[in-house]
């Protein structure tokens, strides 16, 4: 797993970023955070380029023919190639399927100083005020980009929520049993293994990997509280 940390830089550095006209490595983990390496299962960052780690033919084969269709839709994403443009960037970002794995994020100032630095791709010449420049290079695709936003948040509680209520049920089923070390990693498994594939839990990609599950129940703060006490933990 590549490093992640937060993302703390001030208005003036992600406008100076979006005024670059090429961005490497470095500049991606200066706006996203996420460093070299395998990222949550679903994805490959490398010093020249970010890119989807494709599912393997076999493991295509075993699931259901529903499922072969986007897993195959999954495997022809196009990678992030550096050196990239910022709007480039933002695009990655934006694709359906980093929007639906929720998987990386820029700061704000950054996305809005790229669409508003980025030309249009309208081939007849126009005039345009500064206020129509503005509406023009910011509404459309701010907009989708914001509703992209809240869906993908929609989707994530939505998962978050069935998450838990998984992980409760199978922690309790394991204290049945006489288990008495209890963490979300002893419980991913059954919950990777049970969560439904609903389009408002995680789009129509799916199922998530056990680490997604251990991250969203470690930000859901859980951990199991035995009946009449004892050893619980959480990992």
């Amino acid at each position: 797993m590549p490093k992640v940390g937060s993302v703390n830089l001030t208005d003036e550095r992600c406008i100076e970023l979006a005024r670059k006209t090429d961005l490497g490595i470095v500049e991606w983990i200066e706006l996203t955070r996420v460093g070299i390496g395998d990222y949550d299962g679903f994805f490959l960052v490398a010093t020249d380029g970010v890119s989807f780690i494709k599912h393997d033919l076999d493991f295509i084969k075993s699931a259901p023919a529903e499922w072969q269709i986007d897993m195959l839709r999954d495997n022809q994403h196009e990678p992030l190639k550096f050196p990239c443009t910022p709007a480039r960037m933002i695009d990655f970002i934006d694709s359906e399927l980093c929007t639906i794995r929720g998987c990386f994020s820029v700061p704000d100032t950054f996305q809005q100083a790229v669409t508003a630095i980025a030309p249009t791709t309208n081939t007849a010449p126009q005039v345009l005020d500064e206020a129509q420049e503005q509406t023009a290079g910011t509404v459309s695709s701010g907009t989708c980009r914001e509703a992209k936003r809240v869906d993908s948040a929609e989707r994530k509680a939505n998962r978050i929520a069935r998450v838990v209520a998984l992980a409760q049920k199978a922690a309790n089923e394991q204290w049945a049993r006489g288990e008495r070390l209890i963490t979300a990693r002893s419980v991913a498994p059954y919950v990777r293994t049970h969560l439904e594939r609903e389009a408002s839990t995680y789009g129509q990609r799916g199922p998530i990997g056990e680490s997604t599950i251990r991250q969203d129940l470690k930000d859901s703060n859980w951990k199991f509280e035995p009946p009449q006490g004892g050893p619980s933990g959480q990992s």
